[in-house]
């Protein structure tokens, strides 16, 4: 599989119909969750755990040619290939703007969460804010390499960013630490092996809408390396459920996202956390990446 067949499945808000988590994982999960030992993700190769979709996106090039309707689609396609279907149409576009925002609750602790991306061309931007009685901001650039730095706010409630903290890694590099590149909007693994069979696909106002759960542990082989490089976490958090629902159009452009997490997490012991975030994307509209000296104010 290539890498950019790869990466079009590892995805945003990142979906199977098909469950194939076995009695021994799951003992194996609830074993581990009981004694908050983080499981083991080193163990397995997150590559095992995708899928080839290039006969997939093949078969609906042609498909489309018939100029199907979205029913049409839906008996054609199951929820989690409708998932990758969308992402692949979305990647195809060169200008693409994603904006969320959501809340994280830790052991009864509020954190707001504000999220930033985007896309131009061959060159990206994310900016990634977690704000409460701990706030932690990392703001990133990628072209030919990642250049990323650490803000904080000020005595005015401003988000400052640091540029002595500027660190520049290579993009092999950062996704080998960080589970991730700029150019996946979210890194989990979306396949027909880390979906449940949960998994829904309805028509409402003219848009697709799929609810997909996710397998907590194969899932998030890549994002728990994010989480813990983000949140400066002492270990690995361990996850309970997974719930991602996107809308998408008749051009297969995903509108908006919404995402639900609970797991647990280590940061001055274990606590136990619930998360939500929702996000819009924008298409077609040029914006110039944000210099270091500019705030971000969000919708």
């Amino acid at each position: 599989m290539s890498e950019i067949t790869k990466k079009k499945v590892i995805i945003i808000t990142s979906i199977s119909l098909v469950v194939l988590l076995t009695t021994g994982i799951g003992g194996y999960m609830i074993w581990n969750n009981q004694k908050n030992v983080p499981p083991s993700y080193e163990d397995f190769n997150p590559n095992d755990y995708l899928d080839n979709n290039a006969a997939l996106f093949s078969n609906f090039e042609t498909f489309r040619l018939e100029s199907p309707s979205l029913g049409n689609c839906m008996e054609r396609y199951n929820p989690y290939q409708l998932f990758n279907l969308a992402v692949y149409e979305s990647q195809k576009n060169d200008l693409i703007k994603f904006q969320a925002s959501g809340l994280v609750d830790v052991g009864g602790l509020k954190q707001d969460i504000l999220a930033y991306q985007l896309k131009n061309v061959d060159q990206y931007f994310y900016e990634s804010i977690s704000k409460g009685l701990i706030s932690t901001a990392k703001r990133f650039y990628q072209d030919e390499e990642i250049t990323w730095y650490r803000g904080k706010y000020n005595q005015s409630n401003e988000m400052v960013w640091n540029p002595e903290s500027e660190t520049i890694i290579p993009i092999e590099e950062f996704q080998e630490a960080w589970g991730f590149d700029l150019s996946i909007f979210s890194p989990y693994i979306v396949s027909s092996l880390t979906c449940l069979g949960t998994s829904t696909a309805v028509i409402e106002d003219n848009l697709i809408q799929i609810s997909l759960d996710l397998d907590p542990f194969f899932s998030v082989l890549n994002y728990v390396k994010q989480m813990v490089k983000m949140g400066n976490l002492e270990e690995a958090p361990i996850f309970k459920k997974i719930n991602v629902k996107i809308t998408f159009d008749e051009d297969f452009l995903i509108q908006s996202t919404e995402i639900f997490e609970q797991y647990k997490v280590k940061k001055f012991g274990w606590f136990d956390a619930t998360g939500t975030l929702t996000g819009d994307f924008t298409f077609g509209v040029q914006e110039s990446f944000p210099p270091l000296d500019t705030e971000i104010i969000y919708e």
